[in-house]
């Protein structure tokens, strides 16, 4: 019998928003801004999720920044 995470017993509205984004550009973003407080004064997630979602971040695609000079390898 497969396990639970943390996110999916959580944060269920959360994982199916990421379900949904998952293969799109904007995954990142999402990610980014789950992880980093831009307003201010939230309280965080429980450190079982947010290393969850710090491990998805890191397994997506970067989004190419103007700043990037080098081309992507993949391509």
């Amino acid at each position: 019998m497969p396990t639970l995470s943390a996110l999916e017993i959580q944060f269920p509205h959360l994982l199916a928003n990421i379900i949904a984004l998952w293969k799109t550009p904007d995954i990142f973003l999402r990610l980014e801004d789950l992880l980093l407080d831009g307003r201010g004064g939230r309280q965080g997630f429980p450190e079982e999720v947010h290393s969850e979602l710090a491990m998805l971040i890191q397994i997506i695609p970067r989004p190419k920044s103007i700043y990037d000079i080098w081309p992507d390898p993949t391509q």
